[in-house]
């Protein structure tokens, strides 16, 4: 055993990762972020979670306003069920969850926000306390209903149907936890509730867990003397979580101690004193409380540049047409796999060719750049493999497109490109205003660098057409995503694989900058075409 001095109290160590307080209240209240209300959703644990991060943010100096919609779409868009129970199906099944459904728990909630999966603030994804048939007529189907199997058909409500704004996608900042640690229950409920008092003398909220959110309600005859008392024979099973900032153990009678717990139904529910905290007594404690945990720090803000690759994407490499989902960032879920199935997380999503055929999609993504594998010999991949064809693309700074190559089985290397299913689709564009082709006939030089250029291109213009055509040798680089005025893209292509793309954020007759993706790299690098 060991003694510790904590704040001027003291806190008994009992070994690692267990500390039980000596000290008989704790009050965190004033280190708290507003009272929340979660309205008609089943929320809780997504509140419970995000109201902890706040309070570790707030000791920081850094008060923020996290989007619990944000934090609840993420965790079930981007979820992996038991790899078991997939194991026999096919590709086509579900494997995740629906993005606006609720429930879980809220240490589970917590773990994954302190293991990836990161939160914009409510700015960028405000949150709105129902969601009904008349958003969509498809969640009149429950979330575990049949309706639900087709992972085709989970993927078009949860990356299509406007579920997940763009704007919470890409982000300035993002923010989680950075360590996370379960309440151990192995001895009991009491040694339990000594471990949470340990943390909360330690500047820790805890969030719990409970089978029900609703007990007796006890007052000495004022609203500021309201307690949440356990029920006589035990609380109807209704779980709910909240956030634990405190706990008092002063009164003589311990039937009048309580713990200071941060709910999420708003400041008045009938169950808060005037401060809009909800006291529960230790008997409630006791009596409903079945799991708790805490995290131990906080990451500094800052981008997750990963996020804007999650949506729908049509995809054309090697002649081959198709649509990618991703509804992942790789690794988030690994703290749920390995205590499951023992496996990494390497899951990005399910590729769909032109038939409608599925096919899992593995790989890793850092920063704007995204590597992944699919292998039509193994469509129901596991979670971890990595087999197949190799493509290494790059996203465009507007997170609307991404190129680069992709390597088959054989070796053989192809260019290949991706665009949101919510722009606009590649095809061959009529003239586009403010930019005279049959001026910008000639060589170009294409710069990359320092130095000289890179490669030569020669543009020429076919008035009967419309549109410029760019040639090299023997290969095409045909036009193709008009975007603002003078904003386009070229897709390289020799005959009918695709071998890069170039895109450009303004273009003259003399002068086009923007980015190119090219060649046995195929990684996006700025680039300059000059005119000769």
């Amino acid at each position: 055993m060991r003694l510790r001095i904590v704040f001027g109290f003291v806190v008994v160590l009992l070994g690692l990762g267990t500390a039980v307080s000596a000290q008989n209240s704790v009050d965190l209240r004033s280190q708290q972020t507003g009272i929340r209300n979660q309205g008609n959703q089943n929320t809780c644990t997504h509140f419970a979670a995000i109201a902890a991060i706040e309070a570790a943010y707030l000791r920081r100096g850094i008060r923020v306003d996290l989007s619990e919609s944000f934090a609840r779409s993420a965790i079930k868009t981007m979820w992996l069920t038991r790899w078991t129970n997939v194991a026999a199906g096919t590709a086509a099944q579900t494997e995740n969850q629906l993005a606006y459904a609720g429930g879980g728990t809220a240490t589970e909630t917590l773990k994954l926000l302190s293991s990836g999966i990161k939160v914009p603030t409510e700015r960028d994804w405000p949150y709105r306390d129902r969601y009904t048939v008349n958003d969509d007529p498809r969640v009149a189907n429950r979330w575990n209903a049949p309706f639900w199997q087709s992972q085709r058909t989970m993927n078009d409500f949860n990356l299509t149907s406007g579920i997940w704004p763009r704007e919470a996608l890409e982000a300035p900042r993002y923010y989680a936890g950075t360590g996370y640690t379960d309440i151990s229950f192995a001895n009991g409920v009491n040694a339990a509730i000594r471990q949470i008092e340990g943390q909360l003398a330690q500047n820790r909220e805890v969030t719990g867990g409970f089978t029900n959110g609703n007990g007796v309600i006890r007052t000495a005859g004022s609203r500021d003397t309201i307690l949440v008392d356990d029920c006589p024979g035990g609380c109807p099973p209704a779980g709910h979580a909240m956030l634990l900032v405190g706990y008092d153990k002063t009164d003589p009678n311990p039937a009048n101690h309580y713990f200071i717990a941060k709910n999420s139904w708003g400041v008045s529910n009938g169950a808060t004193r005037s401060d809009g905290f909800t006291y529960l007594t230790y008997a409630f404690m006791r009596g409903n409380l079945v799991n708790a945990g805490y995290i131990t720090g906080v990451v500094e803000p800052k981008p997750w540049r990963e996020a804007a690759f999650v949506g729908r994407w049509n995809i054309i490499f090697d002649g081959h047409r198709g649509v990618i989902d991703i509804n992942k960032v790789p690794g988030v879920m690994t703290s749920v796999t390995k205590f499951r199935d023992d496996l990494q997380d390497r899951r990005i999503g399910t590729y769909f060719d032109a038939n409608g055929t599925a096919y899992r999609v593995n790989g890793a993504m850092s920063g704007n750049r995204i590597r992944f594998y699919i292998d039509k010999d193994n469509p129901n991949a596991r979670y971890d493999t990595l087999t197949g064809r190799t493509f290494d693309y790059t996203l465009t700074e507007d997170a609307s497109f991404a190129s680069g190559q992709h390597r088959d089985t054989d070796g053989k290397v192809y260019g290949g490109y991706m665009w949101r299913d919510d722009v606009d689709a590649p095809q061959a564009p009529a003239r586009v205003s403010g930019i005279d082709w049959q001026r910008a006939q000639g060589t170009w030089d294409v710069h990359t660098g320092a130095g000289g250029p890179v490669s030569t291109v020669e543009l020429r213009y076919d008035p009967a057409q419309g549109q410029p055509r760019i040639l090299e040798g023997s290969v095409l680089y045909d036009t193709t995503m008009p975007r603002t005025r003078n904003q386009r893209s070229f897709v390289f292509a020799r005959g009918q694989r695709e071998i890069g793309m170039f895109h450009a954020m303004s273009w003259d007759a003399n002068r086009a900058v923007g980015r190119i993706a090219y060649g046995p790299a195929a990684t996006l690098v700025p680039a300059v075409f000059i005119k000769r």
